[in-house]
Parts: C-alpha cells; structure tokens; sequence
C-alpha cells in the first residue's frame, strides 16, 4: 500500500517520523509524560512505535497504537486481582483491583487512563451500584466498594468500562464471610530408628518426639484460595512466657496437593522449654482472598532426648567421660579393679573404636589436636600391671609410656594434662600411682628422653580425686590429708617439695579457682569442704558436712557447689561462707556440677538416676534415667556438633552423662557449652578433662 500524503507541515512530519500518536501539545521535552517524545516540528507529545515500513493514514487516538498501517487498540482487556474470577468478599469495605492489560505485541509503554468505571449488579435483581477506580500505576486501578450484609449465596456481577477499551471486563462474585479453614502438618521426619546399640527415640510412651536441637519444617494448607501474606504461625514453649514471635509463613506452591501450600522453618531450640519434655503449641492464622482471618490450633512434642549407647558390657563406668576436639566422646569402664574397655563414641552416637583392655577408675585426658589427630591419656589396670599412656584418636591401639607391676597399686586420681613444662613445649600428663612406695607421682612425657619420671613418699591420691596443673606444678590432695604441689625441672626430673597445705582427710576432690583451691572430704561425720588460698601464708577455711562431701566445681563469682552424700547441695561463697543446703532428698549428687553458659548447673545422681537442670534453687529440667540406670561419674557437657565434627554456632549444648552400667546419654540442654566465665566449670574443669584452669573452654556461641 502506498502511504498517502494528507495536508502538510506538522501533520506531514508526524507521518514522515513513523506511526505516532499526538497526545498533547509540547514546547520542549519537560511537557511530555514518560515514555513519550516532544517533535519539534509538530509541537506535539507522540509515543513512537518501531516502524514496520507501513504508516496510519490519520492521526491513532491516544489509547490506540499504529499496527500493520491501522489505528488498534493498545490493550488487550482486563484482569480481575481482587475479586478473583468466581471469588468471594466479605461484607463491609471491600477494595476493588483490576489490571488493564497491554498487548504484549506492542513495543512502547502505553498511555493509561485516569481512571475506569465499574458497576456491580445484585443476582437477586436488587439495585445496582456503580463508581471509579483511580489509576495506581502501570495499568493498575483500586477503588473501595461496600459489600451488603448477606450469605454466600449471593451473588454479583461486575463488570469495568473505560475508554481505553470498545469491550468491558467482567465477572463474578459472591459474599464470603465464612473463616478459611487449615491444616497444620510437621513434614520433618521423626528422629530413629534405633540402630544397634544406640536408641534415638525418646522411650517414654507419650511419643512420638522431636528433638530440642531440630529444625522441623511444618506446612500450612487450605482448599481455599488464601492470601499468603497474612499467613503466620505462631509457636509457643512449655511454661509461662514462653511465646516466641509469629513466624512469617512463604508459599509452597503445589507441594501439598491444595489450594493453598505454605511452609515455615521451626526451630524447636528457640521456644523456652521448662521440661525434659513435652509438646509445644502451634497456631496458623491467615486471611482468605475475601480478608476473613481463620486459625488452626496445632501442636508439636519436643525432647530433650538426644541418643543413649551402651558403650561398655564390661563392668561399669566410675570415671568421667572426654571430649576431643571433634566431639568425639571417650568413656572408660572398670570390672573388678582389672578389666574394662575403653570406647570412643561419635557425636551423633556411633562408635568410632573400642578397645579391650585394662580397668579404668581415673577419668581421661585429651591432649591437642596435632595433624588431625590427638591423643587420649588414659591410666588402666590389666592383672597387676597399672599402666599410663594414650590411644590416638584415630586408632584403638594403646601406646604404654608408665608402667609398674604389683599387687595393690592402681592409679585412681583423674590426670591432668600440661604444655607448660619448663625447656619443652611437648605434652605431659600428670598421674598418681596409689599403694606404691607410699604413693608415687608419675609423668607421661611421650617426647622427652625420660618419658615417665616418677616420684614416690607423697602419698596416695584416692578415687573419686584428681590431679591438677598448678602454673609449672601438679597439685594433689593425699589421703593423709595435705594438699601438696610438685614439678617438673628443666631436665624432667621431680624437684623439691612444693605448696604443702593441712587439708581434712581422705580428699574427694580438688578445684582450682583462680587463687583458691577448693575440695571436700569423706570421713563420715568428720568430712568437711574446704578451699584455701594458693599462697603459703593462706589458712583453709572449713565447713562442716555431716557425710561425705564429694566432688566440687565454681561457677562464675567464685561460687562453689558440692553434693553431700546427706542428700543436700551445698553452695559456698567465693570466701568459703556456705549458704542454707539445698535439700535434694532422696538423691545424692557424686559428680562434680556442671555449669553452663547460661548459669544453669546440671548434677546427675547416684541413688535414683535423676538428671537436673537447676538455676538457683528451681529445676527447670529433669529425667529419671529408664532401666535403672544411676551415675557415679561426673558428667561432661559439649557443644553441639555437625557430621564432620565442626561446633554449630548458637545451637543448644549436649550433656553426656555415663551411668555406671556404661550407658551413655546425649541429652540436650539449653547451655550453648560450658561457662567461659567459670574458673572451674566441671569435673577437671573443661570438656577435655586436662585439670589445667589454663585449657580453654570450647565456644559454642
């Protein structure tokens, strides 16, 4: 087709510049809206569309575009937002949203108009209603239009006009006032199964749980169409306070086969939990398409239960568990004073090895990682041999350093590891052999020409008691009643006679808390606790227990706790004042206390095999151990740990508790670790029991 040349001048040039459309007069471009171009020689605001080699023949209207040499529409109908096609809304204020679409098969941005009209007709045959919808942007227009009071079965037709389009839009829609309904689902599956040796699910018969330290995922659905904006879910813990803020829930799409999927991440570590365990509630709430709020109640039963292995069929567990660098836990066991078995468990609670050997009484050192591998220091008795040395980490294979063979003698107090030996930087453990020689110190110096010197005349250092490094010395509460320091000299040999302090007899324990030692005693009616400066000129002050005083850690402030076998715990203050006991009838608490991060002291018991999570003198958790299990040994308590080992930042703590028949329990606690602030937290003072204050403890923060 030929274009035909109608008039001159500025009609000409808008021709002569393509297919445009005049919209408005123009002197420069600050008179043109968006998208639009000032033609000088025209004088005129015109939209440019991409010539196809064909032009209008006249001027297209300003909702119209040149297309194939003829004046179309620019758009293509509309889009119903709000009602949706078929929908529903609720009476009162309802806002209106329609979408004037554009054709996609037009280049330039279009001009939309101010506003479009809409009219809303009654199936019942009442009267009609009628207004505008103001223009929001990009072809989108909203106006407000109040519902009548009525049911769901009426309905309305609504259609839109504007002058953009020849055709109006329309749909339908009816009254909606009835509350969306939900489900409320945790796809997350459970923990287990049991695995051998190992039980991951929880045994009480309330089940099933998940666990404290899980992530869960919990899907909301509904037949109706939602508006997933307002989707929340709301979860609240076990006791008062214990609501945590509404977690915003993001669209699943099609994955639960409904209308409307949402998903949300719980992290069950985060709600307060003033229970072993127990069920946590969940509420959903949202709006649906018409604005009606709906909610589902729900709910969730959490644990504090992590995993319980046997780890040992020979004898039973009197000393207490190691941590490794890696989370890698070390339990030894004791049958008859001459067997048992030494067992390394993973973090998850798979054995990494075992190995038979000798009976264990003293708890375990970890020394320092050194090429992804470190050594465990344990003292063993096979027969009449009481041997020291260490396993590494990575092998079941013992490596001897001391020995000696005799009737009688055993090492029974827990070792204590050191780097700070004078002239070296190599590994050294301390170690006590009782009923040799009346009592003789020992040294395990892998690296050094005399890799075990020994001392004897000090006296024996009897279980549940240990060693501790004391600046370059080890310091030890001998039976017969004084609390001494030795060391090392530059060439490995004992030197003189160090700190010498009158301590009660038959020491059960000994603590060192910056510039204070701290033990108690088991002489009956006579045992008492004691702590006592570390300088020569200090004088131990005393406090009377009517039974045995057992094994004591200090928390932050210098406070010092301690179980008493009359079924009390005793709380000290930094300058040895005790406190009114806490009355814990019928427990007795033999393993040193264990402070977490976040203040709470954990204790196990001998007599009934209750576990406590205590802050203060509340409990704020506890299990009675299943199949009368009891403790005996100090716990320990660790960071929590990812499959390579790695420590997860912020996640709650995992106790391990080994019951003397040799089950040992992963039991989550809200303690992110130990307490960095404590001078001496647990039993040996950190999670690698060295007994050197000096060791850090693990962050788990």
């Amino acid at each position: 087709m030929l274009r035909k040349l109608l008039g001159a001048g500025a009609v000409l040039t808008v021709l002569l510049a393509g297919c445009r459309e005049p919209l408005s007069a123009c002197s420069s471009q600050e008179d043109c809206d968006q998208g639009q171009t000032c033609d000088p020689k025209a004088k005129l605001c015109v939209v440019v569309e991409t010539p196809d080699g064909l032009a209008c023949e006249t001027a297209c209207g300003q909702f119209e575009a040149c297309k194939d040499a003829a004046c179309t529409a620019r758009f293509s109908g509309y889009s119903f937002v709000l009602p949706r096609e078929n929908g529903g809304v609720k009476s009162g204020d309802v806002t209106l949203k329609v979408q004037l679409v554009k054709r996609t098969d037009i280049v330039a941005e279009p001009h939309y108009p101010d506003s479009i009209n809409f009219t809303i007709t009654p199936k019942s045959g009442a009267a009609a209603s009628s207004g505008t919808l103001a223009h929001q942007g990009q072809g989108l227009y909203a106006g407000v239009w109040k519902a009548p009071d009525g049911t769901s079965s009426d309905k309305f037709d609504l259609e839109v006009r504007s002058e953009a389009l020849a055709v109006p839009g329309k749909t339908t829609f009816s009254l909606d006032n009835t509350p969306p309904s939900f489900t409320v689902a945790v796809t997350t599956p459970l923990p287990g199964p049991n695995v051998g040796q190992t039980i991951y699910v929880d045994p009480a018969p309330q089940g099933p749980y998940y666990r404290r330290d899980q992530v869960v995922t919990v899907t909301i659905a509904s037949d109706e169409a939602i508006d997933e904006s307002t989707v929340r879910l709301t979860v609240t813990g076990i006791g008062s306070g214990t609501q945590i803020d509404p977690l915003t829930v993001t669209n699943a799409g099609s994955a639960c086969g409904k209308a409307y999927c949402g998903e949300v991440q719980v992290d069950l570590s985060k709600p307060p939990m003033n229970d072993f365990r127990g069920s946590f509630g969940l509420v959903a709430s949202g709006n649906d398409a018409a604005g009606n709020p709906g909610t589902k109640p729900g709910s969730i039963k959490v644990t504090r239960w992590k995993w319980r292995r046997a780890t040992t069929s020979v004898g039973s567990v009197e000393a207490s568990p190691a941590v490794g660098a890696t989370g890698l836990i070390y339990v030894g066991s004791n049958l008859a004073g001459s067997d048992g078995q030494f067992v390394a468990v993973r973090p998850d609670g798979t054995e990494a090895w075992s190995a038979r050997g000798g009976s264990i009484r003293a708890s375990p050192a970890v020394g320092e990682t050194a090429s992804s591998s470190e050594r465990v220091y344990v003292a063993q008795k096979v027969g009449t041999k009481s041997a020291a040395g260490y396993f590494n980490s990575t092998s079941n294979s013992f490596v001897e350093v001391c020995q000696h063979s005799e009737a009688g003698v055993s090492v029974e107090a827990s070792l204590a590891f050191t780097k700070a030996v004078p002239g070296t930087t190599s590994e050294t453990v301390y170690g006590s052999y009782r009923g040799w020689n009346g009592g003789t110190l020992f040294a395990i110096r892998p690296e050094a020409a005399n890799t075990c010197p020994t001392k004897g005349g000090v006296g024996d250092v009897i279980y549940p008691s240990n060693m501790v490094v004391f600046g370059d010395s080890v310091a030890f509460a001998e039976a017969a009643g004084t609390l001494k320091t030795r060391s090392l000299d530059a060439v490995g040999d004992w030197g003189s006679t160090g700190l010498l302090k009158a301590v009660p007899l038959k020491a059960t324990s000994l603590a060192l808390a910056g510039t204070q030692f701290w033990g108690g005693s088991n002489d009956g009616s006579a045992s008492k606790v004691y702590t006592v400066g570390t300088s020569e000129a200090a004088t131990p002050v005393l406090t009377a227990a009517s039974d045995a005083a057992w094994n004591v850690s200090v928390g932050t402030s210098g406070t010092a706790i301690i179980g008493l076998a009359e079924k009390k715990l005793l709380r000290l203050s930094a300058a040895g004042v005790a406190e009114q006991p806490v009355v814990v009838d019928p427990d007795v608490f033999k393993g040193a206390p264990v402070w977490g991060e976040d203040g709470v002291v954990h204790v196990a018991s001998s007599t009934t095999g209750e576990v406590q999570a205590r802050f203060g003198s509340s409990i704020v958790w506890h299990l009675t151990a299943p199949d009368g299990d009891v403790f005996e040994a100090s716990m320990n308590l660790d960071c929590s740990r990812n499959a390579a080992g790695e420590v997860v930042k912020g996640a709650p703590g995992v106790l391990y508790a080994a019951s003397a028949s040799g089950n040992l329990y992963a039991l989550i606690t809200d303690s992110r670790g130990l307490d960095p602030n404590s001078p001496w937290p647990k039993y040996q003072h950190d999670s690698r029991n060295t007994g050197n204050p000096a060791t850090p403890v693990t962050n788990c923060k």
